[in-house]
């Protein structure tokens, strides 16, 4: 199956499908979910708001959430790690990076989480079987300090789901604890990846063909198109 762009195949508030076991079930926030043989995987945990909805489109996709046995977290900002305890209490396991951990406990409430215990802490780049997928899990800060990049196969295709470390066309998201430096030290590293697909942390689904947002991305910012002011 191709890869199905933001144009196409939209059900409305059910969802979509991307790949072949690859349904996007959350606007807000994009959370997907990567039906595997051996299970269900989530990247990204979601808001409350949009807690039933995500269930909605879970069952219209024919996808049982009782078989979600991960959820990776590419940061901890409260749109995408909110109600990732809910997922935890219905037996899936968080990962994230070890930096996450004041956002998620300490200072759940200041940061708008559900507080929420975090089950494999990754401060370095490492490759995670679970249950039979294998995922390339890559620190890549720069959006947060504590942002995570995930690549797995779907469908024969290597899909790099980055979070909000870049928006859609290489645009900037929010700002609030950017990193020039390492934001440009983390592009570097996904650009020397092998990507088919590139899924953001919002966007709808849309998607980047190969390298072509990181590509768009450090000549935006080598070219001072993004709004930051520049080290040195």
């Amino acid at each position: 199956m191709a890869a199905v762009n933001d144009t196409q195949n939209d059900n409305g508030m059910l969802g979509k499908k991307l790949l072949e076991g690859l349904y996007l079930i959350n606007y807000g926030c994009a959370v997907y979910a990567i039906d595997a043989p051996g299970s269900v995987v989530l990247v990204d945990a979601g808001e409350a708001q949009y807690w039933d909805w995500m269930h909605r489109r879970l069952a219209h996709w024919g996808v049982d959430p009782r078989r979600i046995s991960h959820v990776l977290l590419t940061h901890p900002h409260y749109d995408h790690s909110q109600v990732a305890r809910r997922w935890r209490d219905g037996g899936a396991k968080i990962v994230a990076h070890s930096r996450a951990r004041p956002y998620l406990l300490e200072r759940a409430a200041e940061n708008r989480n559900e507080p929420c215990e975090i089950d494999i802490e990754v401060s370095d780049d490492r490759e995670l079987d679970l249950c039979g997928l294998a995922v390339r899990v890559l620190t890549t800060p720069g959006h947060c300090p504590a942002s995570l990049s995930f690549l797995a196969p779907v469908a024969g295709k290597s899909c790099l789901f980055s979070g909000d470390l870049i928006m859609p066309g290489g645009d900037l998201g929010w700002m609030g604890e950017f990193s020039y430096e390492d934001m440009m030290a983390s592009l570097r590293k996904l650009l020397a990846l092998p990507v088919d697909y590139q899924y953001a942390g919002h966007g709808c689904g849309a998607f980047g063909l190969g390298k072509e947002w990181l590509a768009a991305a450090i000549r935006k910012a080598e070219s001072g198109q993004w709004p930051v002011e520049l080290p040195g």
